[in-house]
């Protein structure tokens, strides 16, 4: 998980000189370990 976009989507965060915002984190689309691997990506 992230808190910064995939490649080529929209950046939700707030700019710098903006209040804090809670922003949800963000699945990756191609992640590092792949599907299958002890280590996947598990989202509950």
């Amino acid at each position: 998980m992230s808190m910064w976009p995939n490649c080529g989507e929209v950046d939700k965060r707030p700019e710098q000189s903006e209040p804090y915002k809670k922003i949800p984190a963000i699945t990756p689309h191609s992640p590092v370990v792949p599907l299958g691997a002890p280590a996947q990506l598990r989202i509950l």
